[in-house]
């Protein structure tokens, strides 16, 4: 009995400091691996990933009005608009004015969603290339002019039908309704793939009148409209800045074709791209008025567009005019021109 119980002690024992080694050598084994996981590349701390970010971001609206955005009428017609376009002369405009975005912003693309992750990285590509020297800026004129003047060029007779109703997709004529319109397309020569950085218009300041409806847009977005009503009937996309949802709408002739006109010549209807955000500014006069036309864009809602298009094609403007029943002055504006300057980065 007494040499099994001293066997048993020794065996005891020896368990113990067998349990007390393997125990020991376990524990370097797992501090050795957790010391090892800063070697790698560490996520970066929310408090880092904010300064980085405040680092490359742009002001977000300029303060300078140079700096903003305008789009101008007449240009250098040489004459009075409303000569020009049998309109008369009065008072009363529509306006829109959205005020100043403030603070960095956040866009993407994904089914025609522009999601918050994606204007940063194009922030951050702008960024990089303006201090490295690369970043691209191109300056162009663009001019629309009056659809007679294109229609019935000089030594002609200015009479006939500009908006040629019944034709191209165009209704026959009928009071208050858009029955007929006339485009005009500039592209811009940016070939290759690119991103958006920036983009403003300068313009004479001039009076400028229309007759009945205008669409202006860039790659089909609208930018601005003297109908909402029947702007936001058309194929919606959203751009995401700073947690809020812009619509912006795609132009289609057919999605507004037919559509009644309601009291555009006496009430406003603006749609000023994102002036609910106050990420832009517009005014421009009622239809069949003279006064000047305005638009002024956040470069977000610039960097927005150029995702929503893919950056794989030109900047395309397009300014369009409708008519319902009046062939002597309906689908017409008078001459549009102005300077525009695009900084971009080529990819």
């Amino acid at each position: 009995m007494k040499r099994v119980y001293v066997i048993s002690i020794f065996l005891g024992l020896l368990a113990g400091a067998l349990a007390i080694g393997f125990q020991n050598c376990s524990s370097p084994v797992r501090f050795t691996d957790q010391k090892h996981l800063p070697s790698s590349k560490a996520p970066v701390s929310d408090e880092d990933s904010n300064n980085h970010a405040l680092d490359i971001s742009f002001p977000a609206q300029p303060s300078d009005p140079q700096d903003s955005i305008f789009i101008g009428g007449g240009g250098n017609s040489g004459g009075d608009p409303d000569d020009d376009l049998n309109l008369g002369d009065g008072g009363g405009s529509g306006s829109v004015d959205g005020g100043s975005g403030e603070g960095p912003g956040s866009i993407g693309v994904d089914d025609g969603v522009a999601d918050p992750d994606e204007i940063i990285k194009v922030e951050m590509n702008c960024a990089e290339a303006k201090l490295a020297g690369s970043l691209k800026t191109l300056t162009h004129r663009v001019r629309f002019d009056n659809p007679r003047d294109i229609e019935f060029p000089f030594g002609m007779p200015k009479t006939g039908d500009v908006c040629r109703f019944g034709q191209a997709d165009n209704l026959s004529m009928k009071n208050e309704f858009i029955r007929a319109r006339y485009e005009q397309e500039f592209d811009l020569p940016l070939e290759g793939k690119h991103e958006l950085c920036d983009m403003k218009m300068e313009f004479n300041m001039q009076k400028m009148v229309y007759d009945d409806i205008f669409y202006f847009s860039l790659n089909d977005f609208v930018l601005a409209s003297n109908s909402k009503t029947t702007t936001s009937a058309l194929e919606t996309s959203v751009i995401q800045v700073d947690g809020k949802s812009i619509e912006v709408y795609k132009y289609d002739w057919l999605g507004v074709q037919g559509k009644p006109m309601g009291d555009i010549n006496s009430t406003a209807d603006d749609y000023c791209v994102a002036s609910s955000l106050g990420l832009s500014s517009c005014s421009w006069p009622l239809s069949e008025r003279s006064g000047n036309m305005q638009v002024s864009l956040d470069r977000r809602v610039i960097i927005g567009l150029g995702i929503l298009n893919g950056n794989s094609t030109a900047p395309s403007f397009r300014f369009v005019t409708t008519g319902d029943n009046d062939p002597s002055s309906d689908c017409q504006h008078s001459p549009i021109e102005f300077d525009v300057t695009i900084d971009y980065v080529e990819r």
